[in-house]
């Protein structure tokens, strides 16, 4: 819990309203689908972050410097992400900048905080909902870019608290 209070800590001056990721060109957009605040750490550069880095490459057996910097994002009451996979669509012409180090393969959602009600990491195609834990880690794997993964997932709309994650996504 320390960890996560840390982290909450270092991000809480540095967020700035989150963006998607624009399927025509592959630039960053301000979108209704997402509507928290986030911000991001580059690999090894603050050393709790670092420590939890190196933890999750053990965990998943996973090359550390295969995975993109950990994004931090914060919830407020009626703020979410609509459904979304988090791989790169080969079809949309905006991927192609974001593949060149390889594809996404796989997300690690930590939880740094629990929420009061709503908040939660919703599976729709399979029915799942994962309510935030503080401390507690989600993994999901999408072997291929492809809606067969069933990795379709949302953040649902925070009703009350605050809620906070820290997200890193492993590459090819």
């Amino acid at each position: 819990h320390a960890e996560c209070d840390a982290i909450i800590a270092e991000s809480s001056a540095k967020l700035e309203r989150s963006t998607v990721v624009a399927v025509t060109d592959g630039a960053s957009a301000v979108d209704s689908s997402r509507t928290s605040s986030g911000t991001y750490f580059d690999l090894g550069a603050h050393k709790v972050i670092g420590r939890i880095e190196n933890r999750l490459a053990t965990l998943v057996d996973w090359p550390f410097n295969k995975g993109e910097s950990v994004q931090v994002m914060r919830y407020e009451p009626g703020e979410k992400y609509s459904p979304h996979y988090d791989y790169f669509d080969p079809k949309d012409p905006g991927s192609a900048r974001h593949t060149q180090n390889g594809q996404r393969v796989a997300t690690l959602i930590m939880y740094l905080s629990d929420v009061e009600e709503g908040g939660s990491t919703g599976f729709p195609d399979i029915g799942l909902h994962v309510i935030p834990k503080k401390g507690s880690v989600l993994f999901f794997s999408y072997a291929e870019a492809s809606k067969e993964s069933k990795s379709l997932h949302e953040g649902s709309p925070v009703i009350a608290g605050t809620k906070w994650i820290a997200t890193k996504w492993l590459r090819s």
